[in-house]
């Protein structure tokens, strides 16, 4: 599994109106319950995704972090589409976040560096 990194502008998803930061802070929620786990990995592997929420005012690192969290769902194991391997990668960008979150919370563009220097091995 690799990181897509995309140094683009911050996608429309993160551009949102008040009224659907709601749906945006249960996305990734939405979509371990609704059992669709190859989606819910792509968007924990997407650059655009950890930037936007690391960056949004609402939510920051923290949010993202628990983001992850989710893979302690005992239903998540049980899924057809559970991938040990996935999740096991998945674990280690968690791991890598909480290690960079104080620079994160003040340098929110360091996330290339520090995902870089923490996952490089």
């Amino acid at each position: 599994m690799t990181l897509n990194i995309h140094m683009s502008r911050l996608p429309n998803f993160w551009r949102l109106q008040k009224s659907h930061l709601d749906r945006a802070r249960v996305y990734p929620y939405n979509l371990i319950r609704s059992g669709n786990l190859q989606k819910y990995y792509q968007l924990l592997c997407n650059f655009d995704f950890l930037l936007g929420k690391i960056q949004h005012p609402v939510f920051g690192v923290q949010a993202l972090i628990e983001d992850y969290d989710l893979l302690d769902d005992p239903e998540v194991e049980k899924h057809p589409d559970y991938n040990p391997e996935i999740v096991k990668a998945l674990r280690l960008i968690q791991g890598a976040l909480r290690l960079s979150a104080h620079v994160l919370m003040a340098q929110p563009t360091q996330l290339v560096s520090q995902l870089w220097g923490r996952l490089e091995s």
